[in-house]
């Protein structure tokens, strides 16, 4: 009989849906990616299976065991195997998460269009899902935030980033980890309560449940999945109605004439331009992890403003130059 991991995968991405398709799976060393791993090995021709891995180098020796215990795993099965450690690049902190979930997405995307994978696997789970919202609401987040992580978000137009585990729970990973006698690796700083992930996952969701909700984490679920659908229209809205006034230049630059757009009904014309704006972030894979709140209502309010200034610095080595009324060039340096 199937465990109940297997089943949940085969519910909500059956292995018909990739048989026939290279897959590359993101693969830390963790019990959620390890599940993911030996499940969607068992489940279909392994042939079409192929791993990323990306040693952050935060830990030193440990994060090298990391890398090594996935490599062995992929050697003993024959799946080709990927590895890229992060980048040192001047200005930047070794420890900067932000700059290292991106330089973590570059990796496994790059890798996966260049092995002519059409999907990339990634082993997050219910319980991340959850405490991304719970922290997305404590930071103060929109309605884009409160969606939580997606199902699948496409990558490029040859690629689809799927997280095929993301019903599943944390302890049905650990009980589908001990059934099938599969090690994982342990990551120490998971426990540490200084950040404020960890006390999220060990006091704060413990103690709503406990004492204010035993359901708290499907309250929670429930209210992305009605997050997720609005924004889903709202983003359909805003990329048509920008999309005849950009013009891409390159992965690196774009375009934007706001001479002939149509002012949108009930005074929704920022929040509408703030949306299709985080849209070209996505699709040019800009960082949107440093662009906060403020930082796009600046944005909106300086580009439909009647005479702004020539020139305006955003983060991630992003400017937006004003070429003429209402015309603007946005242009990222890429990093040395």
């Amino acid at each position: 009989m199937a465990h109940q991991l297997e089943e949940s995968l085969q519910t909500h991405w059956s292995a018909d849906r990739w048989r026939d398709t290279t897959v590359l799976v993101g693969v830390s060393g963790g019990p959620d990616s390890m599940a993911l791993l030996y499940a969607l090995h068992v489940l279909a021709d392994p042939a079409r299976l192929q791993v990323g891995h990306f040693n952050h180098g935060w830990r030193g020796k440990e994060s090298d065991a990391d890398q090594e215990f996935v490599a062995d795993w992929c050697s003993s099965r024959r799946i080709p195997y990927h590895c890229e450690n992060l980048p040192r690049v001047p200005g930047a902190s070794p420890t900067d998460e932000a700059f290292a979930r991106e330089q973590r997405y570059r990796f496994l995307g790059s890798t996966a269009e260049r092995i002519g994978a059409r999907y990339l696997a990634l082993g997050h789970t219910r319980d991340d899902h959850v405490e991304t919202i719970l922290h997305r609401i404590l930071r103060g987040t929109g309605l884009r935030g409160l969606a939580g992580i997606p199902r699948h978000r496409v990558y490029s137009e040859a690629l689809t980033i799927v997280r095929p585990l993301l019903h599943v729970a944390r302890s049905c990973v650990l009980d589908y980890l001990a059934s099938v006698q599969q090690p994982y690796r342990t990551d120490a700083s998971n426990l540490e309560i200084a950040y404020t992930r960890n006390q999220i996952r060990h006091e704060l969701l413990p103690r709503l449940t406990q004492d204010y909700n035993p359901r708290v984490a499907d309250a929670l679920l429930r209210l992305s999945d009605q997050a997720s659908e609005t924004q889903t229209w709202i983003t359909q809205y805003a990329d048509a109605w920008l999309a005849p006034n950009v013009t891409p230049v390159n992965s690196d630059q774009f375009e934007l004439n706001l001479l002939r757009v149509d002012p949108v009904p009930w005074n929704g014309t920022e929040l509408i331009l703030r949306e299709a704006l985080i849209s070209l972030w996505r699709t040019h894979r800009w960082p949107l992890q440093l662009m906060t709140a403020e930082h796009w209502i600046g944005l909106t309010s300086w580009l439909l403003h009647t005479n702004p200034p020539i020139r305006r610095e955003l983060p991630g080595s992003i400017s937006v130059q004003r070429f003429a009324d209402w015309g603007y060039t946005f242009q990222r340096t890429p990093l040395p």
